[in-house]
């Protein structure tokens, strides 16, 4: 056993917060109700100024609410299906109201329906890029790649970033 150290009686103990300066960002893979936890512990542990990365599971989707105001800061990547809504993603959730947990699914079908007819123009100019419904989309040996949209939440909810197409 090994014997604890005591402080001598009548001497207060000590104890100095400080920021960890050996942590240069956090990534975060957890499901939103863990993520919106996550935030304010480090804040608590004074880490507030460390830049934080979560995968596409710490966003649920857009909601009436501002739960997803813990997660103010944090920068996620996701489809573009998720974070920006056209027309078709419109129609879709019009048509079926209660589908959220197959959005990713619907964008992969609409995306497939569009690169159909521009295939052989992707495969004549390689440089071709259709903006997808899953991301920036390109042929590249013989698979369509995608290149997902950057977001970043402030008051709880998501803003796409400057140029969120184009970083890879």
């Amino acid at each position: 056993m090994i014997p604890r150290r005591r402080r001598p009686p009548g001497r207060p103990a000590r104890a100095r917060p400080r920021p960890g300066q050996d942590v240069n960002l956090v990534v975060i893979l957890a499901l939103p109700q863990d993520a919106r936890q996550l935030v304010p512990t480090l804040a608590f542990h004074h880490a507030a100024n460390i830049p934080v990365f979560a995968s596409h599971h710490a966003y649920q989707g857009p909601t009436e609410t501002t739960r997803d105001r813990d997660l103010n800061n944090v920068y996620f990547s996701d489809l573009p299906w998720m974070l920006e809504a056209d027309d078709t993603v419109n129609s879709v959730q019009n048509v079926w109201p209660n589908r959220q947990r197959y959005n990713r699914l619907f964008a992969l079908g609409a995306d497939a329906f569009r690169l159909f007819p521009r295939l052989e123009q992707m495969q004549m100019f390689p440089a071709t890029r259709v903006r997808g419904l899953t991301g920036l989309l390109r042929l590249e040996d013989d698979a369509i790649k995608s290149t997902l949209s950057w977001a970043r939440f402030r008051n709880g909810h998501p803003q796409v970033q400057q140029g969120a197409h184009d970083i890879e």
